[in-house]
């Protein structure tokens, strides 16, 4: 069984993907340029900079 979303339809979901920047308590981090240990320490940092609750 394939996904329920054909591949035929991400170049339309990458078009109409708004920036989060600005919006409240939102991280952006660059996956292409980061490992996921990179990206989980940076993620961990906001996090703890933001008082959010540690994850379980």
């Amino acid at each position: 069984p394939g996904h329920f979303m054909p591949s035929t339809l991400i170049a339309s979901q990458f078009a109409t993907l708004e920036s989060p920047v600005g919006e409240p308590l939102t991280l952006a981090l660059d996956a292409s340029t980061h490992s996921v240990e990179q990206l989980a320490a940076q993620a961990h940092v906001w996090w703890q900079a933001h008082g959010l609750k540690q994850a379980v």
